[in-house]
């Protein structure tokens, strides 16, 4: 007999014919052929009649446990014909008709009741079956749901260990993020700036902008791609720069209303304000941070951290204004970034009186992430020294900070073609210096006519 066929969980129901499978049928069917083309050899076509047990009980037994009742019941229909179509035996001159009808189909109702029997019996026993598949199916599904769960529960506990340990700010984590920003130069805020934002908020991508008149600039970033579409600017026209400049509102992204300031520009932005005289000086902006670290508690600290900062620049702000006309940094040998503007003011106006050119080089170096602070010291260094050896000791060199340039250095004399030439000499030799120095920057730079 073929392989059973057609429980309750087999996705296609075999072929049936009147209820019964199709295979089954021509299995019976086949082994009734095959034996009586044997009785026609060795019987003499009698069909085995007189053997006992009759070789039919063999597919009637084998279909009724294997099957169940009806292919069963089949069985013993197909081999009641096989053996009486045609082969009836005589009737007995001293046998009634009863007793003749009784020797007759004796066998074949034993196949039946036998059919009947082992066919309910297996059938039975194959609904059990099916029935603990299907409650092992369920146990089985039930389990990996738990494992599932568990898995879950795992993950979300670790993740929310790593939450809990990030938002329990440590002393030591603290006081290295308030050295960082510590400073008496705006340049040096700007560069530890990066290193608290990151000991507190922990952000993926985040910027921090300076205000210029009635422009947000960006003076810091971190983590943008040029696939990011971020914008640089914000001017007095903008929702974004109305309000953090005019209302001074810290913005989240959960509040739909705050959504729509932000677009595409960030999840939390805020007034960079000094606590001491209340100005703002810039704003600071998230563009991208875990979802599960966009806490209540996160905001807070967002808050407290723009206040922070805002404070520090302001007062590296006044230490330089203080400083302008005695300040002259010997170790970097750079002038301050507030100096700057005076001095382009002055250059200025002796260009255009006198009737000579003069250009500005802007200048930045831009370092992997994860660089030292001490590097910035170093990179200043070797811009003085590649300045020494080719500009003029005329050209006026400042720490700039600004716009995202690191520096900016006044050429009188120079007509921008002249100054691009200088720029490009003056680029290749600080790649040198940098390779010697070990440090792995990139410098960008950009020429601009002041005259």
């Amino acid at each position: 007999m073929g392989e059973h066929e057609g429980t309750e969980h087999d996705i296609r129901s075999p072929p049936r014919v009147f209820g019964v499978r199709l295979s089954a049928l021509l299995e019976i069917i086949g082994f009734l052929a095959v034996t009586l083309a044997f009785s026609l050899i060795l019987d003499a076509g009698n069909r085995f009649f007189s053997v006992s047990p009759h070789p039919f009980w063999i597919p009637v037994l084998l279909a009724s446990t294997y099957y169940g009742a009806n292919e069963g019941i089949a069985a013993a229909i197909l081999s009641a014909a096989a053996l009486l179509t045609g082969n009836l035996p005589e009737q007995g001159s001293n046998e009634d008709l009863s007793a003749w009808l009784l020797r007759v189909t004796a066998e074949p109702v034993i196949w039946f009741v036998a059919a009947i029997v082992l066919g309910q019996v297996g059938d039975s026993h194959r609904r059990e079956r099916d029935r603990l598949r299907r409650n092992l199916r369920e146990v089985r599904q039930e389990a990996n749901v738990i494992s599932h769960a568990y898995e879950q529960l795992a993950q979300l506990k670790s993740s929310l260990e790593k939450r809990v340990a990030s938002q329990v700010q440590t002393v030591h984590t603290m006081y290295v993020g308030s050295r960082a920003i510590e400073r008496q130069g705006t340049g040096e805020v700007l560069i530890g700036i990066a290193d608290l934002i990151r000991s507190v908020m922990a952000p993926n991508k985040f910027s921090l902008f300076l205000l210029n008149g009635q422009v947000l600039e960006a003076a810091a970033t971190e983590g943008w791609t040029p696939s990011n579409l971020l914008a640089r600017e914000f001017d007095a026209s903008s929702a974004l720069f109305e309000a953090i400049v005019s209302r001074r509102q810290f913005l989240c992204v959960t509040n739909p209303v705050h959504e729509a300031v932000l677009g595409e520009q960030g999840v939390l932005a805020g007034p960079l304000v000094s606590n001491e005289t209340g100005e703002i000086l810039g704003m600071l902006k998230i563009e991208e941070i875990d979802f599960l670290d966009l806490h209540p508690s996160c905001v807070q600290n967002f808050g407290t951290l723009c206040e922070w900062i805002g404070t520090a620049f302001a007062n590296a702000q006044r230490f330089e204004q203080l400083q302008d006309n005695l300040y002259f940094d010997p170790v970097r040998r750079l002038m301050p970034a507030a100096f700057f503007e005076r001095q382009r003011a002055i250059l200025s106006g002796l260009a255009e009186r006198l009737g000579f050119d003069v250009s500005i080089l802007f200048l930045a170096v831009e370092l992997p992430q994860g660089t030292e602070t001490s590097a910035y010291t170093t990179i200043a260094r070797l811009v003085s020294k590649v300045g020494d050896a080719t500009l003029a000791s005329t050209d006026l060199r400042f720490e700039y900070r600004q716009g995202g340039w690191g520096y900016a250095i006044l050429m009188p004399g120079a007509d921008p073609e002249m100054a691009e030439h200088l720029a490009q000499r003056f680029a290749s030799l600080l790649v040198e210096e940098l390779s010697l120095a070990g440090l792995a920057g990139r410098p960008r730079h950009l020429v601009k006519a002041l005259h």
